[in-house]
């Protein structure tokens, strides 16, 4: 097909071109410098003559130009010049381009005299410039030479080394297209000697995803610029000399870097480094944990195929560790290729805690005085108080009150914070409690009427006696520890004698009255005893006595009466006169007594239970609202008085009472007792709340009761449900991670109870950790065997693998608990498989010496 179509042209073109030659020398148009895939005017069959690449004749074409480096500078303008001699020609003609080494145009071409022009055409669909004769420019300069000057503005840019394609031809002007010398000739210009030269390098040949590379650029004749690109890298360019970059993907990489000086850019030069892939390194879970002083955290590792695993803080290696201190901390994963990552840190804080103070009320007490405790933690949210030890409350108030102090004993708190954190005990107090001693009982001995006398038992503990003949106003010492003797009285009147044992402290002095009257006319001793005050609607007696055998007649305000007991029933305070005369002897004086009876007017007790007295729950505090208006309320348990407050808002605890008792509240105005109808306490067992969990991603929850009325699951990862056997799958932040459930219950009445578990979600490999799903395994170190103990999952089989993955021991039974014999290995570092009816679990095991 092309062979025909260069038969069509070429009769009709050698026409035109005979023409030209004989008549018209303005140049052929582009297209025919002899470059790759163009023609040459002989080739063409514009010419005839002989084509010479090579030759004396040849080598007389020079390439003439002011190139300063020996080579051209970007975007410079260069005057070229080419030249020829040869004897016996009148016509010469020539046509130039330039090239790079891919055969690309190069530069720009300007004509700068009437001897040459421009011209351009399209070879390979790129577009070339050219500069050749022009009619004027065909002629000789000089007899038989010739020579042609043109501009040519080099690339912008360092293309390496260009070729200028040259065909000349010196034709003899016969106005045939025969006996012409046809030339071609390239002529190679490189860059300029003044330009800079690249050297790209980098610190490494081999590195790994994610390492930094370290890439060192320089370069001959002083560079001032330098311009990396780095493909896939980051960044992925740089003007730095020295930059440092970083590659995610592995495989062969490049840096290539290109520099400038004053002169202009030199040819990029390039570095290749292999690029590895490293491990990925994560630890699951969040980036930040929070854990109770005390408690420790697992933290785990991605699983990285042949990796291994290192954890600096903790010099531990291993794919899982436990950490119970607070620090920032990284695992270090190594790949079999070499490479490493290293995790973002867990950073690990104990929660704040404090260390409570505590005060006491008092630091010595008397018998049946409450001490109060209170607490001080401005941060806590609520307290545990504490006695010998043992628990006495946990409550969200900071004040407790020990109704029953016991001598002795230690006393501390601590305060737990609202994400349930226990704080350190505060510093134990003591406390002293003092017998108190029993009233002083005095009994009449000797009567005179200017002197009783009295003796009672001695106290021995007692610091000492003292006594008190008006009515209590002064006091002095009694004549020995068990006697007195009052001197100094009237006869036939009355006297109210106090006496009292002073205590150790703290107990205060106690006081016992007695009233007396000295002997009268006859020598007769009467005395009168009678209440001070009495409860409205309750009788009062007052009673008369030392009239035995006498005549005599009494009074109480009216007619005379053989009488010694008046009983009254007084509806309002009454102020009594009370008269005895000596029938026998009436000129002595009458006995004359006068005193007043208060009556107390108690208002109307009522008790508010916060719930059914018989229907709590076991542990619950049943609270209580009294009526006000009393000086006092009492607590009864069996009609025993357990305690005694003055506020009206009670509470009384669990470890006051049990299940059965009697309950009975009454408040006290001064004679007046009001109780309340008793009730009988019921405290209703708690529900079970204990469940079991089967699974690896997706876990199946069953409770141990399933009759109950409410169930609140909490999964430990965010979400919850009220379903009563719930299943729930645990999404791939959890895997290979312990979580702790939990499980509240409520019964019909509204009783509840929470237990929890920690479960492992084992991921896709569907193996749990042991300690999580609540399995015992000891003892750690272990020596002669190893014991395996399940309360909520049915034991199948035990089988220990040594570090290579070899099983030397295996035990298959199905018991609650299974003993696995260890005699003949050797120490070191094993992993127990343990089947149970819920799946495979594992756990690590040291055997010891």
């Amino acid at each position: 097909m092309k062979r025909k179509i260069l038969l069509f042209f070429i009769p009709v073109f050698l026409l035109v071109f005979a023409y030209q030659a004989s008549t018209n020398t303005s140049g052929p148009g582009g297209g025919y410098s002899g470059a790759p895939g163009e023609n040459t005017c002989n080739t063409s069959g514009c010419h005839n003559g002989t084509l010479r690449t090579s030759g004396l004749k040849w080598s007389k074409i020079r390439f003439i130009g002011a190139f300063t480096g020996n080579g051209y500078i970007p975007d410079s303008t260069y005057t070229i010049t080419i030249t020829y001699r040869e004897s016996g020609r009148a016509r010469y003609g020539f046509q130039i381009t330039c090239l790079t080494a891919a055969n690309d145009p190069a530069g720009t071409f300007t004509a700068t005299n009437t001897r040459v022009q421009r011209a351009t055409t399209s070879v390979a669909g790129k577009t070339r410039e050219y500069i050749q004769h022009t009619n004027t420019g065909s002629s000789p300069v000089v007899s038989d030479s010739v020579s042609w000057s043109f501009n040519w503005k080099a690339p912008a840019s360092n293309l390496g080394n260009l070729k200028f394609y040259v065909s000349l031809n010196a034709a003899n002007n016969n106005g045939q297209s025969s006996g012409d010398s046809i030339y071609t000739k390239s002529f190679t210009l490189a860059p300029s000697t003044l330009l800079p030269v690249a050297d790209a390098s980098a610190d490494v040949a081999s590195s790994c995803t994610g390492y930094k590379v370290q890439f060192r650029g320089s370069g001959t004749n002083s560079p001032s610029v330098y311009s990396w690109s780095f493909p896939t890298g980051t960044p992925n360019n740089s003007s730095s000399q020295n930059p440092v970059v970083t590659y995610t993907s592995a495989g062969t990489k490049l840096g290539i870097l290109t520099v400038r000086n004053s002169k202009g850019w030199s040819r990029p030069d390039t570095v290749r480094i292999s690029v590895l892939t490293a491990p990925s390194a994560v630890i699951g879970g969040p980036n930040n944990v929070s854990i109770c002083p005390g408690d420790s955290l697992r933290l785990t590792a991605n699983t990285v195929a042949g990796a291994t695993y290192f954890w600096p803080a903790l010099g531990k290696s291993g794919v899982s560790v436990f950490v119970k201190d607070s620090g920032s901390y990284v695992v270090r994963v190594t790949a079999n290729n070499g490479c490493t990552a290293t995790a973002q840190p867990v950073k690990v804080i104990w929660h704040p805690v404090n260390q409570a103070a505590l005060s006491l009320s008092a630091d010595s007490l008397c018998s049946n005085e409450e001490l109060m405790l209170t607490a001080s933690d401005a941060a806590a949210d609520s307290f545990l108080f504490y006695r010998n030890g043992s628990l006495l409350a946990a409550q969200k108030s900071n004040s407790f009150k020990d109704a029953r102090p016991v001598n002795g004993a230690t006393y501390t708190v601590r305060s737990k914070t609202s994400n349930g954190c226990l704080g350190p005990a505060a510093a134990a107090k003591s406390v002293f409690v003092q017998q108190r001693l029993l009233p002083v009982a005095p009994v009449l001995q000797s009567l005179q009427s200017d002197r009783l006398g009295f003796s009672w038992k001695r106290q021995a503990t007692a610091l000492g006696i003292e006594v008190s003949a008006d009515s209590g106003k002064t006091w002095k010492a009694a004549d020995t520890d068990s006697t007195h003797v009052f001197t100094g009285l009237k006869a036939a009147s009355d006297y109210r004698f106090f006496f009292r044992s002073i205590n150790p402290a703290p107990c205060a002095a106690s006081d016992t009255a007695l009233v007396v009257s000295t002997p009268g006319c006859g020598g007769r001793v009467i005395t009168v005893t009678h209440d001070d005050s009495v409860c409205l609607g309750e009788e009062t007696k007052i009673i008369i006595r030392g009239l035995a055998g006498a005549r005599y007649g009494t009074s109480l305000g009216g007619a005379f009466s053989k009488d010694t007991i008046y009983t009254l029933k007084p509806t309002a305070n009454v102020q009594v006169r009370l008269l005895v005369k000596d029938s026998a002897d009436l000129a002595c004086p009458d006995f004359v007594r006068n005193f007043t009876i208060r009556v107390d007017v108690p208002p109307v007790f009522s008790v508010n239970y916060d719930r059914n007295p018989a229907a709590l729950c076991a542990g619950d505090t049943l609270r209580y609202t009294v009526s006000s208006g009393f000086t006092s309320y009492l607590t009864y348990i069996n009609r025993n008085i357990v305690a005694s407050a003055t506020n009206t808002r009670l509470q009384l605890l669990p470890s006051a009472a049990k299940s059965g008792d009697s309950l009975m509240l009454a408040g006290r105005l001064g004679a007046c007792l009001v109780q309340a109808p008793a009730v009988k306490l019921f405290y209703r067992a708690l529900p079970n709340a204990r469940f079991v969990a089967s699974g690896s991603v997706v876990f199946q929850f069953t409770p141990a009761d399933t009759t109950l009325a409410g169930y609140v699951w909490d999964f430990g990862d965010g979400n919850s449900s009220s379903a009563k056997k719930p299943s729930h799958t645990y999404g791939a932040a959890w895997y290979n991670k312990a979580v702790r459930t939990q499980l509240r219950v409520t019964d019909s009445i509204g009783c509840f109870s929470n237990d929890t578990l920690s479960i492992y979600v084992a991921g896709p490999d569907g193996v749990f950790e042991a300690n999580a799903a609540g399995i015992r395994v000891y003892p750690i170190p272990a020596v002669k065997e190893l014991v395996v103990q399940s309360e909520r999952h049915a034991l199948l089989g035990l089988r220990l693998y040594n570090m290579q993955g070899v099983a030397v021991r295996e035990r298959n039974a199905k018991a609650a608990v299974l003993r696995l014999p260890l005699e003949g290995l050797k120490p070191g570092n094993y992993a127990l498989l343990i089947r149970t009816e819920a799946g495979s679990f594992y756990r690590s095991v040291v055997v010891a010496e």
